[in-house]
């Protein structure tokens, strides 16, 4: 996700809180199709999603972001 990109490049840029609002949207998708998509949700690196977010600031959008990556990843074990 072009997101995670800048996420990953800008960490304290000017537009975070837009990528994380995207960022968000994306994984409310994938949390909602998880059960729907099994083959698919291979394709989803949480372990990268997890360092992406590490060096952000705690924002209302970068909390809901953890908490959906808590989600997915409990639903991948």
């Amino acid at each position: 996700m072009m997101e995670g990109e800048y996420l990953k490049r800008y960490p304290k840029g000017k537009h975070v809180e837009t990528a994380l609002q995207q960022a968000n949207q994306s994984l409310a998708y994938i949390r909602q199709e998880w059960k729907n998509q099994a083959i698919e949700t291979t394709d989803v690196d949480l372990k990268a999603w997890h360092s992406i977010l590490a060096p952000l600031a705690d924002s209302k959008a970068a909390k809901e972001a953890r908490q959906h990556l808590k989600v997915l990843q409990a639903l991948r074990k």
